[in-house]
């Protein structure tokens, strides 16, 4: 099935413009300092796109396969969800910026968007427990850790 790989990546959730409810979140991602911007909207969008079963555990699958991700009918044959309707859940997934694909032949391929993914625990835990991160324990480190490479 192989074939030209396609490119369907675009411009991620959250890309470098600046709106009314965004704000500027400094983060350590592997051990370097990153300036990026998280709007409550975008941090809502992948939120309520992971606020569903199917949708939940289609990202999770993606996260454990790596960066090379998987197509989308043998996510849907793993999670024993119809083809149809994981295509619909996959779609959302990646509007919400939580997902990238591209089409290998006939086949779309998604795969987890890592960085995304760390830039939304970020803005999550930004103002962890009133300034007092001990609080949090082990949270952050955690969230910079996972790399696209070792996240399974």
């Amino acid at each position: 099935m192989g074939g030209a790989i396609e490119s369907r990546e675009g411009v991620g959730q959250f890309g470098p413009q600046m709106g009314p409810s965004q704000k500027r979140i400094p983060c350590i991602l592997q051990g370097s300092l990153y300036n990026f911007v998280m709007t409550d909207d975008n941090a809502v969008s992948a939120l309520a796109a992971l606020a569903h079963n199917d949708r939940l555990r289609a990202f999770r699958t993606l996260v454990r396969a790596g960066p090379n991700g998987m197509a989308s009918g043998e996510i849907a044959d793993h999670l024993q969800v119809p083809p149809t309707r994981m295509s619909f859940h996959l779609a959302s997934l990646e509007r919400a910026g939580l997902l990238r694909s591209w089409r290998d032949g006939r086949r779309i391929l998604y795969a987890a968007s890592y960085d995304d993914m760390r830039r939304l625990l970020a803005f999550l835990t930004e103002d962890c427990c009133s300034g007092n991160p001990e609080i949090c324990g082990e949270l952050a480190p955690l969230a910079s850790l996972c790399s696209s490479d070792d996240c399974r």
